[in-house]
């Protein structure tokens, strides 16, 4: 500013007035925060210009070199906001070219900067070619921390157009204006900022690829941009296991995949290395959702011990969050809520709660407040885990619909019909568009059924959940849990119309025949909210809560019933159910004893016997 004071000139056009060949059209456009030491940056392009080949005759346009800041410190911030958004669209149209000065790489300042991640998004929408610029020591970094992708995550988990913020509080005001002009949302301007990174490190990667010599490392960068996309050796071995596992396949054709991946990598890189250990974990997972607990649960108990004998070892909270995931399973909830809590504080605090592994930490423990019953606390955690889900993917992809459906879940639960029935039209609309996404459309109707039943809307509960029963018998078969669920909430649907006849009490007692579901479960959705196990024998249900929201087997309510968050009614004044088929068979003998006795009355009246006269007449 000394410099310039006596032209009241920005720097470019001051050295032009009296030097004219130190000016001239510039070829790129930086990125940076004010809040950067000048040398850091000139350290940074200087680094970027040697990796790029460009000479020194290179020109940029540097914002505080380019604008005017005597006009910036004297005029009014809104009146300018205009000028220098337009001068920074023009500088960007004119270079097509923008680079972003990363520092620190993995918490970099210029992505919780508005204008910075603007200025990202408006290069994508522009179509410039966009790089990322670091000091020699920030890059040695960079190119360390590319061993573990776990790094690019937290990396990206920064990237919050929301929550950026402004020097001059109008521009923030004005920017957020802009955004929402454009449609984009911030969810969207912060998946075109993760796209736009993503792509430059891939491309980092490449390069560094290009230049390794040694066969060793190449393997090394062709390994971490593997991490990226696909994943190679036994590794892949492993998670092809893992994939044919999930989409339940069976076992034969995953379980020797698992068993010889995790053979060959302890015998190349050892128990201990991360690698083996993240297999391990994956497996043990793979075994306790497939109820195979003896050795699920002792591979994971194994991968937390070796991972807590090294410090600051953040996959250990990854395993913490499979073995809550298997406690919960075995309703062991007490163990399962200390272990997600506990990773859960420990990943908020280290990494935020917008890093993946935190959010996938945080829906899990919603698991754990919904089976208690604590559906305000499932509800807080849920929605955020949403917001987080539609931010990166997009509301219409099927990671945010699942949660909203869930919320919705949650929120018929909590008595709120309205909202949770507009969230599953709106999980309808996504699944209909969403191939990946094809059963989305079932559990729909099932909820919207579930919806109406706990309304009192009888005729149209009944209507629904007797359709969708029959669309999950062809989709998943009709003795599938999927399946047997359904049957369950369409027979407590038509329990409060009553059976009028044998003939419907038969045609009920063949669907649960079907399904293989004569035994004396609730299924796995009703579990008691007090020991969090599926309700065996009589369930009970308070009446004046929303329909199945407060639940609890005979054994807890007639031990020590805990207290429910929302329910303080008596609990003697509960309904009691009986296990479906029992209550079925029990309410056919009533109705045969029933037209048993009408059928003699009916028969005294039509055929009057004959009255035995033979002691009035005796003498």
């Amino acid at each position: 500013m000394p410099a310039t004071r006596p032209s009241n000139l920005s720097l470019v056009a001051h050295v032009q007035s009296q030097h004219g060949e130190y000016v001239k059209p510039a070829q790129w456009l930086i990125s940076h925060s004010w809040s950067y030491k000048f040398l850091d940056v000139v350290d940074a392009i200087d680094t970027f210009c040697q990796e790029h080949d460009l000479g020194p005759d290179t020109s940029f346009w540097f914002c505080m070199f380019a604008n005017n800041q005597h006009v910036i410190s004297s005029a009014d911030p809104t009146a300018m906001f205009g000028h220098w958004l337009q001068a920074f669209r023009e500088a960007l149209t004119d270079t097509g070219k923008l680079v972003m000065v990363l520092s620190p790489w993995h918490d970099p300042e210029t992505l919780k900067r508005t204008w910075c991640v603007y200025e990202v998004y408006l290069s994508v929408v522009l179509k410039a070619r966009f790089e990322v610029a670091m000091g020699k020591a920030q890059h040695a970094v960079f190119l360390a921390d590319m061993q573990n992708f776990e790094s690019v995550l937290g990396m990206l988990a920064k990237v919050n157009a929301k929550n950026s913020t402004t020097t001059v509080a109008t521009d923030r005001t004005c920017l957020f204006e802009l955004i929402e002009k454009d449609q984009v949302g911030f969810a969207g301007v912060d998946r075109v900022v993760f796209g736009a990174i993503q792509k430059w490190i891939v491309q980092a990667l490449d390069n560094q690829l290009a230049m390794a010599t040694l066969p060793e490392d190449r393997f090394r960068w062709l390994n971490s941009k593997g991490n990226m996309f696909v994943c190679v050796g036994w590794d892949a071995v492993v998670r092809l296991g893992l994939v044919k596992a999930y989409l339940r396949e069976p076992r034969e054709a995953w379980d020797p995949l698992l068993h010889e991946g995790l053979a060959k990598l302890e015998q190349i890189l050892g128990r201990t290395h991360n690698t083996t250990l993240e297999a391990m974990k994956g497996i043990g997972r793979v075994y306790c959702r497939e109820t195979d607990f003896d050795r699920g649960m002792s591979l994971l108990r194994e991968c937390l011990a070796l991972e807590l004998q090294v410090e600051s070892n953040d996959n250990v909270y990854g395993t913490m969050q499979y073995l809550g995931e298997a406690l919960m399973h075995q309703h062991n909830i007490v163990e399962a809520r200390a272990l997600l809590q506990r990773a859960y504080d420990w990943m908020c605090r280290t990494h935020g709660p917008n890093f993946a592994r935190t959010l996938s930490i945080q829906c899990v423990l919603a698991v754990g407040y919904h089976l208690q019953g604590r559906y305000r606390d499932a509800e807080f955690l849920l929605q955020s885990y949403y917001d987080n889900a539609v931010r990166v993917f997009g509301s219409a992809h099927g990671v945010p619909t699942r949660c909203l459906m869930y919320i919705a879940v949650i929120q018929r639960l909590s008595g709120e019909y309205d909202k949770a029935e507009g969230n599953i039209r709106e999980c309808e609309v996504n699944s209909r568009r969403d191939d990946e996404f094809e059963e989305g459309y079932l559990f729909c109707n099932k909820e919207l059924g579930l919806v109406a039943y706990s309304r009192g809307n009888l005729d149209q509960a009944t209507s629904i959940l007797e359709a969708t029963h029959e669309s999950f018998g062809l989709y998943f078969g009709v003795d599938h849990d999927q399946t047997q669920e359904v049957l369950l909430v369409s027979y407590l649907a038509h329990l409060e119309r009553g059976f009028e006849s044998e003939e419907t009490i038969d045609r009920w007692l063949a669907k649960f025949q079907a399904a293989k579901a004569t035994a004396i479960s609730w299924g796995d959705e009703h579990k008691c909210l007090a020991c969090v196990r599926p309700i065996q024998d009589d369930m009970l249900m308070c009446p004046e809560c929303p329909r199945l929201s407060r639940r609890l087997c005979r054994p807890c309510a007639v031990a020590n019933p805990p207290p429910l968050e929302g329910c303080d009614h008596d609990i003697t004044s509960w309904t009691e159910f009986k296990p479906p088929v029992q209550h079925l068979l029990e309410q056919k003998q009533q109705l045969g004893m029933h037209a048993a006795t009408t059928s003699d009355d009916d028969a005294l009246e039509c055929n009057p016997q004959p009255i035995d006269t033979t002691l009035n007449n005796a003498p």
